[in-house]
């Protein structure tokens, strides 16, 4: 039989390691769904990281993914694809799994239709800022 302080020590063991799984993100993880992207009325507004969001930046939403970590997001309809960045929590809606700055939507092609399935893998983070932000797009064939 266990102790008593023996199931307590188990418990906060498994919380602990718990803990430490949830949301991490792992370089070449890979999910897909369907993306959509913030309304204008949004900018200026802080996100949950303390940025405020600029619809000219590639940025995303995710709900658990760590703050900082850089996302590859394609579109297989147009084999376009843009590097952001997580800096908020969303989206709210269950059925979508990211919501993408209007810059990353724009590039992507998905402002007409507003939604698209996306294709995403996870980054390692490891390269620099250029200052240049069209230098995280990657054109379609």
């Amino acid at each position: 039989m266990w102790t008593s302080k023996a199931k307590n020590l188990r418990l906060l063991t498994t919380i602990l390691l718990a803990f430490l799984f949830i949301g991490q993100a792992i370089a070449g993880d890979e999910f897909s769904g369907i993306a959509s992207y913030y309304a204008d009325q949004f900018v200026g507004r802080k996100t949950a990281s303390g940025e405020l969001y600029s619809h000219n930046k590639l940025t995303c939403a995710h709900p658990t993914l760590p703050f900082g970590t850089r996302l590859k997001v394609t579109n297989p309809q147009n084999n376009t694809s843009v590097i952001v960045t997580v800096n908020d929590r969303g989206p709210f809606s269950k059925s979508r799994v990211l919501d993408l700055s209007k810059f990353a939507a724009i590039q992507l092609g998905i402002v007409q239709k507003g939604t698209a399935y996306v294709e995403v893998v996870v980054l390692d983070g490891n390269f620099e800022e250029s200052g240049d932000p069209t230098s995280y797009i990657i054109p379609g064939k």
